[in-house]
């Protein structure tokens, strides 16, 4: 009796997902059979039977992501996992999360890379990395130790068509920064099965910023935002301290000069500043988000020519300062923003 209650909600499941095999058709790519699709879809249900306690939408919604996305929901290429929204209280959900092996699919049958490697590397690993003119990563994992070894690090190579090479990397600090943006206590970051991964997917969309993305790749990487509060982060860059802000404020007049009043008219005994594609690669001060963020506007304000605006926005150096200092999509879309907005500012007054 216990037993047929217990598949009466997997033969519900079953049945209603037999309704959605044409909608799940249209959304899979020709080289995924839709019938493979669904039973792969079944196997998880019956391995993660605490699925069926989110809601159903949530979990139809899940799975027709990942058929948008021409994944697996294997555990392999991704996973649909439990989530509860801790700070609304809201029923369990179910979310889909690419998980590195799918983006990297992807991302070779885009043809954008020819590889894209990324590891975490473990307490008792041999690792060391140097960015700069002659960057290189060099990890060799630990003969003894299993899988529960503290993270310590993660990285990410990718490989250009043309064999040259882009790299990434993120220390535990930077993960964990990222793990305490997630709106759930019980969501993927809290599975010590999942943490490896979560903590790889952090460093790879980080290093996205850097690497050519279609619209489709780009929406895979940004599938969980859901998960996270990118809100309090944008909140918290733009809360600078009095301790961080002379320091912060220092760094970026010791790279651009000194910061313009509020009234937009220059201070006293201002020295002539620089334009911004004149000034040295190798900026000097900012370490955290909320350092940079000040920085950065500080750079903008300062601005005397739009292109080399947009120049030195873009440039090498400073998306490897924004991954130093583990600047977030969030403040890096509203940075880059005002970077257009003062950029088409700058050319309309030349116009003129």
């Amino acid at each position: 009796m216990t037993e047929s209650r217990a598949l009466k909600p997997v033969a519900e499941f079953r049945s209603d997902l037999g309704k959605m095999q044409e909608q799940f058709q249209h959304a899979l790519p020709a080289h995924v059979p839709v019938e493979r699709f669904m039973r792969v879809v079944m196997t998880l249900v019956q391995k993660t039977p605490k699925l069926l306690n989110c809601t159903r939408q949530s979990l139809f919604n899940a799975c027709m992501a990942a058929a948008q996305d021409g994944l697996l929901p294997d555990n392999i290429e991704g996973a649909i996992v439990p989530y509860r929204d801790e700070d609304s209280g809201s029923d369990e959900v179910a979310r889909w999360m690419p998980m590195v092996a799918g983006i990297r699919k992807k991302v070779r049958n885009s043809g954008a890379l020819r590889d894209w490697n990324v590891q975490v590397v473990q307490e008792g690993d041999e690792f060391d990395f140097e960015l700069g003119d002659r960057p290189f990563i060099k990890h060799k994992p630990a003969k003894r130790g299993g899988r529960n070894r503290p993270i310590i690090a993660a990285y990410s190579i990718a490989t250009y068509p043309d064999g040259s090479m882009s790299r990434e990397v993120m220390n535990a600090d930077q993960i964990e920064d990222i793990r305490r943006l997630s709106r759930s206590k019980k969501g993927p970051w809290s599975n010590p099965v999942f943490y490896p991964e979560m903590a790889r997917k952090t460093v790879a969309r980080l290093h996205s910023k850097q690497l050519p993305m279609s619209t489709d790749l780009d929406t895979l990487l940004r599938r969980d935002d859901d998960l996270y509060d990118f809100k309090r982060a944008r909140d918290q860059a733009r809360e600078i301290t009095d301790r961080q802000k002379p320091k912060s404020i220092a760094a970026a007049l010791d790279f651009f000069g000194s910061e313009p009043s509020r009234n937009g008219s220059p201070p006293e005994e201002v020295e002539e500043l620089p334009p911004i594609g004149e000034a040295p690669s190798a900026p000097p001060g900012p370490k955290t988000q909320a350092e940079y963020a000040t920085y950065a506007r500080v750079a903008i304000a300062n601005a005397l020519d739009g292109d080399k605006l947009q120049q030195w926005f873009a440039s090498e150096p400073e998306r490897k300062l924004r991954g130093a200092c583990g600047v977030m999509r969030e403040l890096y879309e509203e940075l880059a923003g005002d970077v257009v907005e003062k950029a088409t500012y700058l050319r309309n007054q030349t116009v003129r």
